[in-house]
């Protein structure tokens, strides 16, 4: 998820996987942001 190897995890296994599954991968979102070109937002795109 984008965490480095030396980052502690401090919360129960519980509230852990409900923080995970409302995550999502850094490199995923710019990816999708790259896609969507949104540099263009509210211009049409020629």
């Amino acid at each position: 998820m984008g965490f480095k190897d030396s980052f502690n995890i401090v919360v129960s296994d519980t509230s852990m996987y409900q923080q995970a599954g409302n995550s999502i991968v850094v490199d995923v979102l710019i990816a999708l942001l790259k896609q969507l070109d949104i540099t263009n937002y509210g211009e049409p795109v020629s």
